[in-house]
């Protein structure tokens, strides 16, 4: 049953494995489509409006970004241009690292990173619009990549200020190897950002009917591994838990090089825990009896031992009387016969001499009566 339960978890982690494989996957989809419109598409109206469908379908992306490179000279050009485009004033700003992290004016610099597009529009999100992605470390690190490489490239999750954890996926449409900070120089580029939720990401992994709990690491601000856990949503079929079971599975290939972890308690079902307290009631009963069967066999052995014993003690108890009585006849034997052979030797010396001659006239008369009674018969 628990090896049933294993494969079962198994196929729903790898299940939930591949539905978080497509998520991401679409992210860099997603990233392709808006860079393509950023490249050929000149609508702002059809972008929004695209970007807005975007969002609908897949809630884990709650902000997408346009970001271009602005040169030193071409600042104040380019706020005329976004303030005519989006009918607010616009200015590059930069972030600040104060207690209220109010954003200023962008300080002098060879050139400048900033968000000229978002989606959602409107208070509070239009607070970034115009930040300098240059000014923003960890943002700063991820937009280089995606620049040089023309591949996503993802930044390390941080807190939103909403609640729960983000994380940026930056693309850029060209490639620019040759791209650094320190070269001031001004080049053709723009890239397309998503901003992700976390939560809403791995809630695509879980149902109702799983209860698989999991885990999500990364890389983080510290260069600290950090892992975050999300609890089983579903309603656990065991009404026992034996052991924990747990697969990870890494995903570098989108430019969101996580780890995902997917565990579940495994155990018995109501029914199986029944089978088994049966089995083992049956298995105690069949036991015992067997173990009153084996004290018995025991026993009875036991007794058998004694009375063989017993007996084997009578045996020679009765071997040692037999062979006492025969070597006793055989003395007695010995001395009738050591007697008879002393009689002989004393009974001829203890006769006189002239016995032996009246027993042989005896004789002699016995021998004649014999033959004259035997002659008279005849006559």
């Amino acid at each position: 049953a628990l090896t049933e339960h294993e494969n079962q978890f198994s196929l729903a982690a790898k299940h939930s494995y591949r539905e978080l494989s497509a998520r991401l996957e679409n992210n860099k989809i997603v990233l392709d489509m808006l860079a393509s419109m950023m490249k050929h598409v000149g609508d702002t109206a059809e972008t929004r409006r695209v970007s807005r469908d975007i969002r609908e379908a897949y809630p884990h992306i709650y902000m997408v970004e346009f970001q271009r490179f602005v040169a030193a000279e071409d600042v104040e050009e380019f706020n005329q241009a976004q303030t005519i485009e989006t009918g607010k004033p616009f200015s590059i700003t930069t972030f600040g690292y104060e207690k209220d992290h109010k954003f200023s004016k962008a300080p002098e610099a060879f050139g400048y990173y900033p968000i000229y597009f978002i989606e959602p529009a409107g208070t509070p999100a239009d607070i970034i619009l115009g930040l300098d992605q240059f000014s923003v470390p960890f943002l700063r690190d991820a937009l280089v990549r995606a620049i040089q490489t023309g591949e996503p490239s993802s930044t390390r999750p941080f807190k939103l200020a909403e609640g729960g954890r983000g994380y940026i996926l930056y693309q850029s449409p060209e490639r620019h190897p040759d791209f650094t900070l320190t070269h001031p120089y001004s080049i053709e580029s723009a890239t397309v950002s998503l901003a992700i939720k976390i939560d809403r990401l791995l809630a695509y992994a879980q149902t109702p009917d799983n209860n698989i709990a999991l885990t999500l690491s990364y890389i983080g601000a510290d260069d600290e591994r950090v892992t975050e856990h999300v609890a089983a949503t579903g309603t656990s079929p065991y009404a026992i838990h034996l052991y924990a079971s747990r697969i990870e599975e890494a995903i570098t290939d989108t430019g969101q090089p996580f780890v995902f972890g997917f565990e579940q308690q495994i155990g018995l079902t109501h029914y199986e825990l029944n089978v088994v307290i049966s089995m083992t009631i049956f298995f105690i009963v069949i036991g015992f009896i067997a173990l009153i069967l084996v004290r018995r066999r025991d026993s009875a052995m036991a007794d058998l031992k004694y009375e063989r014993e017993n007996l084997e003690n009578n045996v020679r108890a009765r071997t040692l009387e037999l062979t006492r009585q025969k070597d006793a006849n055989s003395l007695l034997t010995q001395k009738v016969i050591a007697m008879q052979e002393q009689e002989y030797q004393t009974i001829p010396r203890e006769l006189p001499d002239h016995l032996g001659q009246h027993l042989t006239a005896i004789n002699t008369h016995t021998v004649i009566l014999k033959k004259a009674s035997a002659g008279q018969k005849q006559v």
